[in-house]
């Protein structure tokens, strides 16, 4: 397979996640070019530069067929695709079938219990990826693993995280739609509710605490943040909660 920087194109560049890009470019991850084209499809990028990364990967990369996928028809040749695809946008016309919705593995640094932003910007605790479940079942992402139909879509580039829902302050685990590609490390001071992500990561991390003293933490900081929405509402005092109290 060529290598996804050659002619001095970075595919890594197009990546959302910074944290993501330099993970790839560190361990010298090789993307497939139907993954190149998945992933500047995904990007930020503008139409153009995106139809100009697309020719440069018909013109310097081999083609390749793209695998059937639940929402996608397959296809004899990628070049092509992208040509058709091209056209398509060049026009304003909506194509029948969009890159978007094929599953490709994408290595990220993240494990289990890390701390990481979420689509709406506030933080949750990494719990799994679907295609950490994959490997374990023995599915190695190779092509003929593909086209076998042992993947997912695209609909599960996703992760499953513990957070407090938003405005509600209930804390679930679920999953955040559309992230996996643009997951970052959280990086900001963790405050009021959320304080409590810090001792679940170290937690899940480490094995360090009961099951019974995280929920009673759980519950001191639920409470807290509780009386922080009453204070805002209605103005009333609330005892803050020193977090030495649990280290």
């Amino acid at each position: 397979m060529q290598k996804s920087n050659k002619s001095g194109f970075n595919i890594y560049k197009f990546l959302r996640s910074s944290d993501i890009a330099e993970h790839c470019e560190k361990i010298g991850h090789v993307f497939s070019p139907l993954d190149m084209a998945i992933i500047i499809q995904l990007s930020n990028r503008t139409i153009n530069e995106k139809h100009d990364a697309w020719k440069t990967i018909i013109s310097d990369y081999p083609d390749m067929p793209i695998h059937k996928s639940i929402n996608f028809k397959a296809k004899d040749s990628l070049h092509a695709f992208l040509k058709e695809l091209i056209q398509y946008e060049e026009k304003n016309e909506e194509c029948p079938d969009e890159l978007d919705m094929i599953f490709f593995d994408l290595p990220v640094p993240f494990e289990k219990g890390d701390i990481v932003t979420m689509a709406n910007g506030s933080p949750g605790v990494l719990d799994s990826i679907p295609h950490w479940w994959a490997r374990e079942k023995g599915y190695n992402y190779d092509y003929q693993d593909l086209v076998s139909g042992k993947q997912y879509d695209g609909s599960d580039m996703i992760a499953y995280l513990y957070f407090f829902e938003c405005y509600k302050g209930n804390f679930i685990l679920d999953h955040d739609d559309d992230t996996l590609d643009k997951l970052t490390y959280y990086r900001k001071e963790l405050i009021g509710r959320e304080r409590f992500l810090k001792y679940l990561s170290r937690s899940i991390k480490t094995g360090d605490y009961s099951i019974d003293w995280l929920i009673n933490v759980f519950c001191k900081f639920q409470e807290e943040g509780i009386n922080e929405d009453i204070s805002r509402l209605f103005g009333c005092f609330y005892k803050k909660l020193d977090d030495e109290e649990f280290d």
